[in-house]
């Protein structure tokens, strides 16, 4: 993420793709990385190309954008249906960190080149980054301004794994950015522009460093932000704007909320959370006290509250974790043995 574009709507760990003809050098790259990391190392491109071929292209995006079916006059107006909950139920699908991100391939292999491999990746959304070798970079330079590949590292670099570690970063992030763009627009257009705020920003880049956040999902009822760490442990970070404070209160008045809860609520020193929608509470007053957390403010624009353990609140069953994914990943990363 990045303060200009937001946060995202939605990021969860993904595979890096290597693909040289080379095992021993294949094999020194996964000695050089970072154990957090997920890999899969491919010595036939071949085999790497059969791979890819076989994954979703779209991910999460294919999942929560449809065309609305019901639109009464689909000849004059095209209606875009956008499910959230689509996005929070990717938490529970086993198969998302699979999801390749990244491809990085040699430039020189035998039968067919890494420039001719990319060109051939078509209309996969993952970025390329190519390994070249002194004698390659014009070729290189070349397929980076045609935009065939997103940027090249030669493999005789000093630094070679700080610097390849640092393209994996930012190449994962432009995945994210480019995959969750029109989700993230049309979120920020209608309900929750809290995503681009730069002081929400800030916010959740802090919230995510302390608490080691591996993955996260917009969530809607309740609004806001699901946060799960490497181990499977999830918070929700609820968000509501000023407005949205204000309309909160009215409907504790219309409902008949005790006064000291609205009071709270007024002074925006309390909110609450509820997972199905207030109005399910009706007349239960003991509702709003059980779910009223204490409200911290954003510059009087948003406020927002954390709240812990929500695992048996999400449904959906237990989740797999990312920690728990490297330690079955780690079987079967190679398509060639370890050398």
């Amino acid at each position: 993420m990045n303060r200009t574009q937001g946060v995202f709507p939605f990021f969860y760990p993904t595979t890096v793709m290597f693909v040289d003809d080379n095992p021993h050098y294949l094999g020194n790259v996964s000695r050089g990385l970072s154990r957090r990391g997920a890999y899969r190392y491919f010595s036939s491109p071949h085999d790497g190309l059969d791979f890819l071929r076989g994954r979703d292209r779209n991910g999460v995006t294919s999942a929560c954008v449809s065309v609305f079916a019901d639109n009464p006059d689909p000849v004059a107006d095209h209606v875009i249906r956008l499910d959230l909950r689509a996005i929070s139920r990717t938490l529970f699908n086993p198969g998302r960190f699979d999801e390749v991100s990244v491809v990085v391939v040699n430039y020189d292999m035998p039968g067919i080149n890494g420039i001719e491999f990319c060109r051939q990746l078509g209309g996969f959304p993952v970025k390329r980054l190519l390994f070249t070798g002194t004698a390659d970079e014009r070729v290189a330079v070349e397929a980076f301004n045609e935009g065939v590949i997103d940027g090249f590292l030669p493999k005789g670099e000093a630094s070679i794994f700080q610097r390849l570690s640092g393209w994996i970063d930012e190449l994962q992030r432009r995945y994210f950015a480019d995959l969750s763009r029109f989700v993230g627009e049309a979120l920020a257009y209608d309900s929750m522009g809290f995503i681009r705020d730069p002081a929400f920003v800030a916010l959740f880049e802090r919230l995510c460093a302390e608490r080691e956040v591996a993955e996260y999902y917009v969530s809607n009822e309740p609004a806001g932000l699901v946060l799960v760490d490497g181990d499977g442990r999830i918070a929700l970070l609820a968000v509501q704007s000023a407005a949205q404070m204000e309309e909160t209160r009215a409907l504790a008045v219309e409902l008949g909320v005790a006064k000291p809860l609205v009071a709270q609520i007024a002074k925006c020193r309390s909110m609450p959370v509820f997972w199905w929608g207030a109005d399910e509470h009706e007349g239960d007053v003991r509702a709003w006290a059980e779910h009223l957390y204490p409200a911290e403010s954003l510059e009087g624009r948003y406020f927002y509250t954390l709240v812990e353990g929500v695992e048996s609140r999400m449904g959906g069953g237990v989740p797999l974790s990312f920690s728990r994914f490297l330690e079955r990943q780690r079987v079967d990363e190679w398509a060639v043995p370890a050398a």
